[in-house]
């Protein structure tokens, strides 16, 4: 499913020394990775009370498929519309144990109308329709502590589980499911090859300190989890609501920013979520017309920026980031503006309504007032439209035959919603 999150015209005008540019969503805020979010929301200063060895315990089997629930109140972090889950960590419990070295990790993501203590002991009936592999064939090192007992405060977190593919999640339409499928697992060593410490008894313990993860086991609260040991089965050997104390790693929505000097226009926008290209094209229309900026994009670990020659610019010339998200997404919507572009209703609302209470900035960088105030105020209505907010499209066409600049487009639709 194609998603467009923004983008821009920029064109030369010859008697005017300066690039006229237009940024539909340049008020937007680049994307930002957000502060780490906590699951449980207290657990950030204390550690869960209990421990897990699932997944990666080497005391359980090798092969774990392990299915974990997050309510959507958990999120409530999360900025309206969504935003994408760029990496999950997991956190050692307070308690010392030896690090396992995964060899084979995949990571499922999918939105599930399955609530924590409620998840099925048959796995296909928890995973949601939206069900995306973002990690694959992984190798990842779970965090550890071996050292003294640092309870109950925390141990600090380990690797993260950077997602190949950053998901896209949205509280308002369900609960979080993470699935882990586990299928290699190597202990940090062997007893009796290990050192242990002085102060450490492994007859007392009860033996090696293998992984142990932070978790929470509170009945009621807003995780749990189904378990198998094995990747081919589709019913669970452990159903509880024990969960693994989780942080994820959220960035917004990318924009596109501008900046025009010396007979250069400069386009940047945030590196992360990775996958997005900047594209252009000669005109707004069909997806068959955009292609890929052949120029250099340089940038960093926090920007992507690209320097565009003035002179390429004389003719009109659109740009948008884009990605071909393999997540199914939410139905989508056929908005008209001259050509048909289709957008996905979730981020289209989202940032459309960002401009209807905004006022018309007055900058030659920015888009036409008449496109500003009219055209993608009719975007909104249409996305409110197709996700079922009908009291906002009604609300924001009410206004539409009072301006009498409004295109013939715009107030037909106006009208039809009215």
């Amino acid at each position: 499913m194609q998603r467009r999150f923004a983008f821009c015209k920029a064109v030369i005008q010859p008697r005017i020394s300066a690039v006229t540019l237009c940024l539909a969503l340049s008020i937007l805020s680049r994307a930002d990775l957000l502060p780490g979010l906590y699951i449980p929301s207290d657990s950030r200063d204390r550690d869960g009370n209990n421990f897990s060895r699932l997944p990666f315990g080497y005391d359980y089997p090798k092969v774990v498929r392990c299915q974990q629930v997050y309510n959507a109140p958990s999120f409530s972090a999360v900025p309206v519309g969504g935003a994408f889950i760029t990496a999950i960590f997991f956190r050692g419990d307070c308690s010392p144990c030896w690090v396992p070295f995964v060899t084979n990790l995949q990571v499922n993501l999918s939105i599930t109308s399955k609530a924590a203590d409620q998840l099925s002991a048959l796995f296909a009936e928890n995973t949601g329709q939206d069900e995306t592999v973002v990690t694959h064939a992984t190798n990842y090192i779970p965090t550890g502590h071996w050292g003294l007992p640092t309870c109950p405060t925390p141990s600090g977190l380990g690797d993260p589980i950077n997602l190949d593919v950053p998901f896209y999640y949205d509280p308002a339409r369900g609960n979080l499911l993470l699935e882990l499928r586990v299928s290699g697992v190597e202990p940090y060593c062997i007893p009796p090859n290990c050192q242990y410490p002085s102060w450490w008894n492994p007859v007392a313990e009860g033996g090696p300190p293998y992984n142990k993860l932070d978790a929470e086991t509170v009945p009621g609260d807003g995780i749990s989890r189904a378990a198998a040991f094995s990747l081919t089965t589709n019913t669970a050997e452990v159903v509880e609501t024990t969960g693994l104390v989780t942080i994820f790693q959220f960035a917004t929505t990318p924009s596109l920013s501008n900046h025009y000097e010396t007979n250069m226009l400069t386009l940047t926008w945030s590196s992360s979520p990775d996958p997005f290209r900047l594209q252009w094209s000669d005109a707004v229309g069909s997806d068959d017309a955009w292609t890929d900026y052949p120029g250099a994009i340089g940038g960093n670990a926090q920007y992507r920026i690209a320097t565009i020659p003035a002179e390429t610019l004389r003719t009109s010339k659109f740009f948008r980031l884009y990605w071909n998200t393999p997540q199914p997404l939410p139905k989508t919507t056929t908005i008209v503006m001259g050509d048909s572009i289709s957008l996905s209703a979730s981020p289209g609302y989202l940032l459309s309504r960002a401009v209807i209470d905004a006022p018309y900035p007055e900058d030659l960088l920015f888009i036409e007032r008449s496109i500003y105030e009219h055209e993608l105020k009719r975007e909104y209505v249409l996305c409110c439209e197709q996700l079922g907010k009908r009291d906002e499209a009604v609300q924001v066409s009410g206004r539409t035959p009072a301006c009498p600049d409004a295109h013939d487009p715009v107030l037909a639709t106006a009208g039809r919603v009215l």
